[in-house]
């Protein structure tokens, strides 16, 4: 598994929360879309399948933006371990 930077992990963050942003624009979106078409007594049926997907997506987008939180603190933690420490991946 190849080892992220610490500004690698900075900036694939920053790129997954945009991404947890716009989808919670375009959830909120489908929902409206969603209410639209039962109030006009439409199918919609199609519609809360999309959501229903939407909302699966949305939920891992948000768990890939806490996996990033976590790696990133680790890489933090472990920024400030001695070399040697890092390399042979005990305390001395």
């Amino acid at each position: 598994m190849p080892v992220h930077t610490r500004a690698m992990l900075e900036q694939m963050l920053s790129q997954a929360e945009t991404l947890v942003d716009r989808g919670a624009e375009r959830l909120r979106a489908q929902e409206a879309r969603v209410a639209a078409l039962e109030n006009k007594g439409l199918p919609a049926e199609d519609s809360r399948k999309l959501l229903k997907i939407m909302k699966q997506t949305q939920k891992l987008q948000w768990e890939h933006v806490e996996l990033l939180k976590q790696e990133l603190a680790v890489a933090e933690y472990a920024s400030d371990l001695p070399a040697a420490m890092r390399q042979w991946g005990t305390a001395q």
